[in-house]
């Protein structure tokens, strides 16, 4: 399955979705309990536009990620599933998120995904709350990228620009930081 997992992914990335979601629904049907192929298929439906289905897959896929001990400390859940729950059903992921940052307040992963959640619905400041709060979280590039969306929410400009200048430091080469920087100059 890692094979098939690997294949997918390539077909993914070549824009072939339907294909990829072919190989990993047929994989699937040998083996259902692989969390990987669960979570590429999770990430996939929602990429066709599948998105009910691709929450349903997202539920499952989390649930197998949540039983294994692969994901944890680092991730707890496997991360294309949190990204299709955070993007289906804000909500839901809000629900889960906290839970999860009560029990594993250092978890990175929890802590951004909760931020944007928290951004899908509307709540900029408890994002910026969720990311500021203690324990401080290393300043990472994800770190860095997640504070800009509650920031330009909020048109805290000068924290925008700080934010974005840290992103920068962090990625010099990755040209969204200058943008993220101009669009906040300019607002």
């Amino acid at each position: 399955s890692d094979m098939a997992a690997s294949f997918a992914e390539f077909l993914r990335a070549h824009h072939r979705l339907q294909e990829s979601l072919d190989v990993i629904e047929r994989t699937l049907g040998m083996d259902r309990s692989d969390i990987t192929l669960n979570n590429q298929h999770a990430g996939t439906l929602l990429q066709l536009g599948r998105t009910a289905e691709a929450l349903e897959a997202a539920r499952k896929t989390m649930t197998l990620g949540a039983e294994s001990k692969l994901y944890a400390p680092l991730w707890l859940y496997p991360p294309e599933a949190m990204d299709v729950l955070v993007a289906a059903s804000p909500s839901e992921a809000i629900l889960v998120l906290e839970r999860t940052t009560r029990e594993h307040p250092e978890n990175a992963f929890a802590r951004i995904s909760l931020a944007e959640a928290f951004s899908g619905v509307g709540r900029p400041v408890d994002a910026l709350e969720v990311l500021d709060r203690e324990p401080r979280l290393e300043l990472t590039p994800f770190v860095a990228h997640a504070r800009l969306g509650p920031l330009f929410a909020l048109g805290r400009w000068a924290d925008a620009i700080e934010a974005s200048d840290a992103f920068i430091r962090l990625r010099p080469d990755d040209p969204r930081g200058y943008m993220f920087k101009g669009e906040a100059l300019v607002a």
